[in-house]
């Protein structure tokens, strides 16, 4: 599985309950997750789709900063978790891996953001 991103552009609008910042994005977020060499599959993150990134706590931040290297599978996996009712959660969870090594996250930080995700996302997913 290959991940392609195009150009992630946003804004800041506020913050969460709990102090986390919120971004909107200000133009399409276009995302080819190429499964085989016949089979593609196209994600596009609308306009005004808003995003805390990654949401990593806050005492965590120096290490794994919410809008790392790694903020456009961030984006996309928030999007497959609120909106994509036909991707499983262990799907997106899945697709978040590979983009985390395809952006270069290192392989502890990998494991350790994919573990958050599999251990904690049932709390997000589809409720955010």
């Amino acid at each position: 599985m290959i991940i392609e991103f195009e150009k992630l552009s946003v804004t800041p609008t506020g913050r969460t309950k709990d102090g986390r910042a919120i971004f909107r994005l200000v133009q399409d977020f276009e995302v080819r997750i190429n499964i085989s060499d016949d089979a593609a599959l196209w994600i596009v993150v609308t306009e005004g789709f808003e995003t805390d990134f990654a949401s990593t706590p806050w005492f965590l931040h120096r290490i794994m900063p919410p809008a790392g290297k790694y903020a456009p599978i961030a984006v996309l996996h928030d999007y497959l978790y609120r909106y994509e009712a036909a991707c499983p959660r262990v799907l997106a969870d899945a697709i978040f891996r590979v983009g985390l090594k395809q952006l270069g996250v290192g392989r502890i930080k990998r494991w350790l953001m994919w573990a958050a995700v599999r251990l904690f996302g049932w709390m997000s997913y589809h409720k955010m």
